[in-house]
C-alpha cells in the first residue's frame, strides 16, 4: 500500500564553532584533536593544556605557538597571548600575519599608544582592516581621542560593514559624547547582530535606565554578568538596578565583588550613598556625596539623589532646582522628568508638570506613574478626556513593569499588588477626601478585580466631589456593566454626556452595549459619530475595524487598523491585533513587518521581540526566533513566561543546552510548575536522557497527585521509548483520572492500535467524535487509520468531513485523491490532486499524487513532465522514482525507465507498487 504523509517542512540549521588546524607531525596531530574537542565543549581550560602538549610534540610548528595564543586571548590573559605570538615570529611567521591579534592583546593591556606606533591599516590584509580600524579606534577612544576613534570606528563600518563590535564602539564615543539618540541607535543595531555583546548590552542597560527605569534595564545587566561574570562594569550596573528594585542587600554584595577588585571605585562609593540614603542615614548618605567633593555636582546620579532627599523633606523647591538641573544635563532621564513632574504638581504648577512629562510620552517611554501625574494635572485643567484616558494607561499598564520610587500607592499597583496600593488609596482618601486622582485609581483598580460594588462606591465618591466631571459616571456605568445590570449602566453614560457631550469616553462604552445586545446598527452609528467630531478617535477606528474583520469586510479592517495606528503610533495593542489580524489570513511576511516596525518604534518594549519571535516559529525561522526571544527575555527580566519562550525555540533550533538552562530557569521563576516540567520531560527526552525525564514525570505526578497530567506524560515518554504496553498501562491510568480531550484521545487510541487492539483504537476514535463533530485532529487519525487498514470507503468519508470543515486541508486533499484512484472515481481524484498540487505545488508528495493520476488519466506528457520535478525535490523516495520510470517507459523513452527503476529496486525500499517496479524492469531488461 502506497505510503501516505502528512506535509512537513524542516529547516536545517548549520552550526559552526572555533575550529584548531594547522599542519604538524602525526605526535601533535591527537593533542590538536583533543583541543578542538574541548574548545567546542567551552573547556578552554582543556583545550589549552592539550595545545600545549602539541608544542612539545611538535616545538618547531609557528601555527601551534599562534593557536595557543588565541587561547590565552579568549581567556583575557593577554601578556601569555603576546608570549607566545611572538614566539611564534622567532620560529619564522611574518609579524604581519600576527600583528592584529597582538593589538587585540595590546588593548587588553591599555597599552594604547603602542598600538598607534605600531599598528597601521595599509599593513595588514584586506579583510582584517575593519578590525584594524576597530582596534586603532578603541586605543584613541582610551586616551580619550573621541572624535580620531569616531573616524576610525566609521571607516572599519564602511570598509567591512556593519558588525556588533563596531556598532557598540560607535555608540560608546557617541554616549561620551552625550548624544544618547545616537548612541541608541548604535547599540540597538548592535544587539540585533549580536544579542550577546557584553559592552553593548551594558551600554543598552545604561540607556535604557536613563529612559524606562531601572526595572527594565536589569535585564541587560544580569544577561551581561551571564557571559562575562567578573566583569567590573556589570557589576556595578547590577548593584544599582537591585538598588533601585529595593534590594539593598544584595546590592552591597555586588558592591563587594567590586571593591575587591577596585576599592576606590567612585561610582560604587555614591552607590553606597544612596543605599544609606534609602535606609534613611541621610547625614551619612550627605557625607558620601560632599565626600566626592566636585566631581559629583553635575553627576545625573547624585542630583536624582539631591532632588529625592528634598522632596521626601517637603522642600520642593530645593528638589525642583536639583532635578531641573539634571534635565538640562540629562533631558532624557525618565526618573528626574517623573520625580520634577511630582514636584511641580506639589507646588500646583500643573502646567509646568505637563510640559515637563510630555517628553517621555512622546518618546514612548511613558511608564503608570507618568501616566497618573498626567492624569492628575490634567483633571486639575478640567481636561477630563485626557485625564480619563491617562489615568486608564496607568491601570493597564502589566504588574512589574516598573517599580515606582514615589506616590507609594501607585507603585504598589504597579508591582502587582493591588490590595495594598488599595488600601494605600483608601488611607489617601481619608486624609483628603477631596483626591480625585486616589478616588479614580481606587475605582479603576476596583473594576479591574472585578469588584464592582466598591467600584461604585468609588465612583459616587468621585460625582460627590464634583457632579460636573463625567469621569464618575462613566466609571459607574462600567460597574454596572461589570454587574450585568445594562439599563443602569446605560444611565450613568448617557449622564456623563449629559455633563461632557464630548466626552468620548462614555460614548465607546455606550456602542459596546448596543453591540453586546445585538443591535450593530446603532453600535455603529455611535462609532460613525464619534469619528465624525474626531476623525482619528483611535478607540473608535479600532472598533470599526474589529466590526469589519468579524463581518469578513477584511479590505476594510485593514483600511481602519491603518488609521487607527496613524491616530495614536505609540499604541501597541492595536499594533499587535494588526499583526494578528494579518497572520489569520496567512499574510506572514506583511505581519512579520508590522511586528519589526513595532521593535524599530519601541526598541526597549518586549512586545515587538515576542511578536516577531512567533511569527518567525511560523514561518520555520528558528534561529531569528531564538534571537527575538533572547531580546524579550532580556528585557523582561526575571519573567519565567519569557524564558519558557525563549527555551521552546531553542529547543526547535536543537539548542539543547541552551533550551535546557532557559527553561530551568522558567522553572525557577514560575508558581505553575507543572507546565514547564513537561517541557523538560520533551527535552531530555529528545537528548535520550530518558532517566532524567522520569524524574521530571515524578515530580509532575507529586505536585498534584489526583491530576491525570503526570500519567499522560509518561504514556508518551514510554511510547518514544519503545514500549508500547508500559504506555497504554499510563494511558488507561489518566484515562482513570479524568484525563480527555482531542490529543489524548489519539494518545490512548494510538496506543492500542500499537498494542494490537486496532478496533478498540478506532472505536476510542469514533465514539469520541459522536460528541466532538468537528474535531480535525482526531478525525485525520482515524481516516490514516481507515487507510492503513485498507478500509478505503470509510476513509473517504472521514476526509470528506474534513474537507467540508476545511476545504484547504492540502494534506486530505492529498489523500483523498490517492484514495479516490484507487477506488475509480477518476475525476474526483483529479480534481483533488489539482486543489492540493495549487496548495503547495514546490511540495514533492504533492506533485507525485498529482501527477501520477495524470498519467493513469492518458496525460502522460504533463504528468511526466511534473515527476521529474518531484524527482528532483526528493531524490530518495523510491516511489516517486518508480512513478517517473512508469511514465518513462510509457513516452518511449525505455533506456532511461530501465535506469530510474535499477535505482528504485537496488534501494530496497518497500512501497505500494513495488512488485510492479521489479515486474518492469525485468520487462525492460529482457
Amino acid at each position: 500500500m502506497r505510503n501516505l504523509t502528512t506535509l512537513s517542512i524542516a529547516l536545517l540549521m548549520a552550526t559552526t564553532a572555533p575550529a584548531l588546524s594547522a599542519v604538524g607531525n602525526d605526535k601533535s596531530a591527537p593533542y590538536i584533536q583533543d583541543a578542538e574537542t574541548y574548545l567546542k565543549k567551552g573547556d578552554m581550560k582543556a583545550a589549552i593544556i592539550q595545545m600545549k602538549n602539541a608544542i612539545v610534540a611538535d616545538p618547531k610548528n609557528p601555527q601551534y605557538r599562534v593557536m595557543l595564543g588565541d587561547l590565552y586571548l579568549k581567556t583575557m590573559n593577554p601578556i601569555s597571548a603576546e608570549k607566545e605570538y611572538n614566539r611564534a615570529i622567532k620560529l619564522g611567521l611574518p609579524e604581519s600575519d600576527v600583528i592584529v591579534k597582538m593589538s587585540e592583546s595590546r588593548l587588553l593591556r591599555q597599552d594604547y599608544q603602542q598600538i598607534l606606533d605600531r599598528l597601521s591599516v595599509d599593513a595588514v590584509k584586506e579583510e582584517e582592516k575593519g578590525k584594524v580600524y576597530l582596534i586603532i579606534g578603541k586605543a584613541h577612544q582610551g586616551l580619550k581621542h573621541l572624535d580620531e576613534a569616531l573616524s576610525f570606528y566609521t571607516k572599519g563600518e564602511e570598509i567591512s560593514g556593519q558588525s556588533d563590535a563596531l556598532s557598540v564602539a560607535i555608540a560608546q564615543v557617541y554616549y561620551l559624547q552625550k548624544d544618547l539618540k545616537k548612541a541608541e541607535e548604535k547599540v540597538d543595531e548592535a544587539l540585533v547582530l549580536n544579542p550577546k555583546n557584553v559592552d553593548g548590552l551594558i551600554l543598552k542597560g545604561d540607556m535604557v535606565n536613563l529612559h524606562s527605569g531601572p526595572e527594565k534595564s536589569q535585564g541587560y545587566f544580569e544577561q551581561a554578568l551571564e557571559y562575562q561574570p567578573k566583569n567590573l562594569l556589570a557589576l556595578f550596573k547590577s548593584a544599582a538596578v537591585l538598588f533601585d528594585l529595593q534590594r539593598s542587600d544584595e546590592a552591597l554584595e555586588r558592591l563587594d565583588v567590586v571593591f575587591s577588585m577596585a576599592p576606590k571605585h567612585p561610582l560604587a562609593n555614591y552607590l553606597a550613598a544612596v543605599i544609606y540614603a534609602r535606609k534613611n542615614q541621610l547625614d551619612k548618605a550627605e557625607e558620601y556625596l560632599n565626600a566626592s567633593g566636585q566631581v559629583l555636582d553635575n553627576f545625573p546620579g547624585a542630583l536624582v539623589l539631591r532632588g529625592v532627599m528634598n522632596y521626601s523633606k517637603a522642600n520642593y523647591a530645593q528638589a525642583i532646582y536639583h532635578l531641573d538641573k539634571l534635565i538640562k544635563i540629562a533631558p532624557d532621564n525618565i526618573v528626574a522628568r517623573r520625580l520634577l513632574g511630582a514636584s511641580l504638581l506639589r507646588q500646583g504648577e500643573a502646567e509646568q508638570a505637563i510640559t515637563t512629562l510630555m517628553p517621555l510620552v512622546e518618546d514612548n517611554k511613558a511608564d503608570s506613574v507618568i501616566y497618573a501625574l498626567l492624569g492628575s494635572a490634567s483633571m486639575k485643567l478640567g481636561k477630563f478626556e485626557e485625564g480619563t484616558a491617562y489615568f486608564e494607561k496607568s491601570v493597564e499598564k502589566k504588574p512589574g513593569e516598573n517599580t515606582l520610587k514615589t506616590q507609594l500607592a501607585l507603585s504598589r499597583l504597579a508591582s502587582g499588588d493591588s490590595e495594598a496600593a488599595q488600601e494605600g488609596l483608601a488611607a489617601i482618601l481619608q486624609e483628603d477626601p477631596n483626591s480625585k486622582q486616589a478616588a479614580v485609581f481606587l475605582t479603576l483598580i476596583s473594576l479591574r478585580e472585578q469588584k464592582y460594588d466598591q467600584a461604585i462606591e468609588g465612583a459616587d465618591r468621585l460625582i460627590k466631589q464634583d457632579g460636573k466631571n463625567p469621569v464618575g459616571y462613566n466609571l459607574k456605568g462600567a460597574a454596572y456593566v461589570g454587574l450585568k445590570q445594562t439599563e443602569k449602566a446605560r444611565t450613568q453614560f448617557r449622564k456623563a454626556l449629559d455633563v461632557a457631550p464630548t466626552y468620548h469616553s462614555a460614548s465607546m462604552n455606550l456602542a459596546r452595549l448596543e453591540f453586546k445586545e445585538g443591535n450593530d446598527a446603532a453600535g455603529l452609528q455611535i462609532y460613525k459619530d464619534i469619528l465624525d467630531a474626531d476623525a482619528k478617535h483611535a478607540g473608535a477606528l479600532q472598533a470599526m475595524a474589529q466590526y469589519s474583520a468579524k463581518n469578513n469586510d477584511l479590505e476594510e479592517a485593514e483600511n481602519y487598523y491603518q488609521q487607527a495606528i496613524s491616530a495614536s503610533p505609540d499604541n501597541l495593542r492595536t499594533r499587535i491585533e494588526f499583526s494578528e489580524f494579518l497572520i489569520r489570513q496567512k499574510k506572514l511576511e506583511r505581519a512579520k513587518a508590522i511586528a519589526q516596525q513595532i521593535i524599530t518604534d519601541f526598541p526597549d518594549q518586549a512586545a515587538g521581540y515576542e511578536a516577531t519571535g512567533n511569527i518567525n516559529l511560523m514561518m520555520q525561522d528558528t534561529s531569528g526566533a531564538v534571537a527575538n526571544f533572547e531580546r524579550m527575555a532580556a528585557i523582561l527580566g526575571n519573567s519565567a513566561g519569557a524564558y519558557q519562550l525563549l527555551g521552546r525555540s531553542q529547543l526547535r533550533n536543537n539548542e539543547i543546552s541552551a533550551a535546557r538552562e532557559s527553561l530551568l530557569k522558567a522553572l525557577s521563576l514560575s508558581d505553575k510548575k507543572d507546565g514547564i516540567l513537561v517541557e523538560m520531560v520533551s527535552l531530555e527526552s529528545r537528548d535520550g536522557k530518558f532517566e532524567k525525564a522520569h524524574d521530571y514525570i515524578k515530580e509532575v505526578k507529586e505536585l498534584n497527585p489526583e491530576s491525570p497530567l503526570g500519567y499522560v506524560v509518561e504514556g508518551r515518554l514510554y511510547g518514544s521509548q519503545g514500549e508500547p504496553a508500559k504506555a497504554l498501562e499510563s494511558f488507561e491510568k489518566a484515562a482513570e483520572l479524568g484525563a480527555k480531550g482531542s490529543r489524548f484521545t489519539v494518545d490512548i487510541a494510538s496506543s492500542y492500535i500499537r498494542n494490537g487492539q486496532g478496533e478498540k483504537g478506532v472505536g476510542i476514535m469514533n465514539k469520541w467524535l459522536t460528541t466532538n463533530r468537528n474535531d480535525l485532529m482526531v478525525r485525520h487519525v482515524l481516516a490514516s487509520q481507515y487507510l492503513q487498514q485498507e478500509n478505503y470507503p470509510d476513509a473517504i468519508s472521514h476526509y470528506e468531513v474534513i474537507l467540508e470543515q476545511d476545504s484547504g486541508n492540502a494534506v486530505a486533499l492529498n489523500n483523498i485523491a490517492w484514495l479516490y484512484s484507487q477506488v475509480g472515481q477518476g475525476p474526483k481524484a483529479l480534481g483533488a490532486a489539482e486543489r492540493a498540487f495549487n496548495l503547495y505545488p514546490e511540495e514533492a508528495s504533492f506533485i507525485d499524487t498529482y501527477a501520477w493520476i495524470l498519467v493513469q488519466q492518458g496525460q502522460n506528457q504533463k504528468g511526466l513532465n511534473l515527476l521529474q520535478k518531484a524527482v528532483s525535490k526528493a531524490p530518495k523516495m523510491a516511489e516517486i522514482r518508480y512513478h517517473y520510470a512508469f511514465a518513462l517507459n510509457k513516452a518511449g523513452r525505455k533506456s532511461a525507465a530501465r535506469r530510474e527503476l535499477e535505482v528504485v529496486v537496488a534501494s530496497g525500499e518497500n512501497f505500494t507498487g513495488v512488485k510492479d517496479a521489479r515486474k518492469l524492469l525485468n520487462e525492460l531488461s529482457n
